[in-house]
């Protein structure tokens, strides 16, 4: 991939352990040519930016959600498999129509599917135009903020302008020992589009010699019927609609009943605007949202991180709160080197209403004047 896509920018983690470990306290991204572990953890999307040849990757993430915490097991994934299938094959019949099936990459995650494939001189531009219109086009639920189980595509982390993605052969320890979310040790493996329509159950991986791989990464050539048939969609309004539907996000905050007292941090929270303490108190708030909080309290407010984890320990109404977690990614923000503490400032007002967590989108922000 590095080679024949001219990559310029380190996109692949050099650790076993995979993302969570940031045990070395840098970066840990280096180029494929310089990785010194076994086999590729993860690595970042490839972006038009990250490489010479103007290509774009297009990652989606097929899933189910129950809205609730669990503890999958491989019984109750092949329980799923079939209406999981449905969701998967319902997006390569639309890709199909434009790109060859051995250019339309399948990994097998452990529960769930990811679809990608890449395409050249695709720009950021043409690139959110595809993306909207695919999601547009294919109609398949958005696994976030569910209440009941739900087949569907990730859609928040699919239009993630950055999105970290483990690699084949990566395992999933982290949820297995760290998280508790399965009860199995799996190692992500690629299925072929054919052998795809052929599965009867899940394809689990169990052990690293096991894992299958293609035999590389190859491009697509940029799709001129595509292109029509989503410039067109947008002239008519079509990809507005879709954008309205794929990016409001339900907002379920629950009412705090204790008292909150004047010099508790939770008061300034409340004080000017309820757009934060939204986020803190929303049970179905994510993982940008609670970046974006983290983020004020640290550059508008200049909390410490104990004061932080007092803080959401205290006040949060999240429905999957695990402290420990939540304190492995606060820490971030407060080690150089890492994703979360590259910007060292609070969000602005326009990225927040782009993501639908500020309401106040005619008058100035009231909180602009805490910035520092």
């Amino acid at each position: 991939m590095e080679r024949e896509f001219c990559l310029v920018k380190p996109l692949f983690l050099n650790l076993r352990t995979g993302w969570f470990d940031r045990s070395m306290y840098g970066s840990n991204l280096v180029f494929a040519k310089d990785i010194a572990v076994s086999f590729i953890q993860g690595r970042y999307r490839v972006n038009a930016d990250s490489n010479k040849m103007n290509i774009s990757e297009f990652w989606f993430d097929a899933e189910f959600k129950t809205g609730k915490k669990e503890v999958l097991t491989k019984v109750l994934v092949n329980q799923r498999f079939l209406r999981l299938k449905k969701v998967v094959v319902k997006l390569l019949r639309f890709l199909l129509l434009y790109f060859p099936k051995d250019k339309l990459y399948i990994k097998a995650s452990g529960s769930g599917f990811h679809v990608y494939f890449f395409l050249k001189d695709c720009d950021k531009e043409t690139w959110e135009l595809f993306i909207h219109h695919i999601l547009y086009r294919v109609r398949i639920p958005n696994t976030k903020h569910v209440s009941e189980l739900t087949f569907g595509l990730d859609i928040d982390s699919i239009l993630s302008s950055e999105r970290k993605i483990s690699e084949i052969g990566s395992w999933n320890k982290v949820k297995k020992d760290f998280k508790h979310e399965v009860n199995y040790l799996n190692f992500n493996t690629w299925v072929s589009v054919d052998k795809f329509f052929e599965l009867v159950s899940y394809p689990f991986c169990s052990s690293s010699e096991s894992v299958q791989y293609p035999l590389q990464y190859e491009c697509c050539n940029m799709s001129e019927k595509l292109l029509r048939e989503a410039k067109k969609a947008k002239s008519i309004g079509t990809r507005e609609s879709s954008n309205s539907l794929l990016l409001t996000k339900p907002s379920r905050v629950l009412e705090f009943k204790g008292n909150i007292q004047k010099n508790d941090s939770a008061y300034q929270l409340q004080k000017h605007c309820s757009c934060y303490w939204n986020i803190l108190r929303n049970p179905d708030s994510q993982w940008y949202a609670r970046n974006f909080l983290v983020k004020w309290l640290i550059y508008s407010m200049q909390l410490e991180k104990a004061e932080i984890l007092e803080l959401i320990n205290k006040y949060n109404a999240w429905s999957d709160y695990e402290p420990r977690i939540t304190a492995f990614y606060v820490e971030k923000h407060f080690k150089e080197g890492t994703n979360e503490s590259k910007v060292k400032r609070p969000p602005k007002k326009e990225t927040l209403i782009k993501y639908g967590l500020c309401k106040n989108k005619s008058k100035r922000c009231v909180y602009g004047k805490l910035y520092k």
